[in-house]
């Protein structure tokens, strides 16, 4: 079901704003959050949202 899910929303970003939804360009963080426990990256992402 997420690689069904995955492959539609790649196909509406790609239709929609003619943008590949891999590209590291759009995003302003990109966090590995496979290789960290669950707290750490939510609390990257909290902090830098903080500092926006």
């Amino acid at each position: 079901m997420l690689v069904v899910n995955d492959r539609v929303r790649t196909a509406r970003v790609k239709h929609f704003y003619g943008a590949e939804p891999a590209d590291p360009r759009l995003c302003h963080l990109v966090p590995d959050i496979t290789r960290k426990p669950v707290p750490a990256p939510v609390d990257l992402v909290v902090a830098a949202a903080g500092t926006a």
